[in-house]
């Protein structure tokens, strides 16, 4: 799912603005602009992407763990039982961005996987 502005910056781009002429149009910096284009892109081409099996999964948390590079189940199963999908005990910062200590919750409920069964990082 974009944004406005990363539709318009996509949209800009794409008809064959610059970045340096997005940026002068939005106040940013061309760099910037390059961020912005290149996730709104990737985010685009995964979106279109079939991802079966993602299925039965809430969209937030299945678009996060394919932003993450996740493409199957099984990695995300490993991803668990490793930590690296979670949030850091500590620091209750994400460790995959876009997952809380709910979405941990609600990943291991679609995968079937006890969340008390994952790797702690202390």
């Amino acid at each position: 799912m974009l944004n406005e502005r990363q539709r318009h910056v996509l949209q800009l781009r794409r008809s064959g603005s610059t970045f340096v002429a997005i940026a002068a149009e939005l106040g940013v910096s061309k760099v910037r602009v390059s961020q912005i284009f290149h996730r709104a892109d990737r985010i685009e081409r995964q979106s279109k992407q079939t991802n079966e099996w993602t299925y039965g999964l809430n969209k937030k948390y299945a678009n996060a763990l394919i932003a993450a590079g996740y493409v199957d189940k099984n990695g995300v199963r490993l991803g668990l039982a490793s930590g690296k999908v979670g949030v850091h005990p500590r620091t209750g910062k994400g460790i995959t961005p876009g997952i809380s200590h709910k979405g941990i919750e609600v990943i291991s409920l679609w995968i079937d996987v006890d969340p008390m069964q994952r790797v702690s990082h202390e």
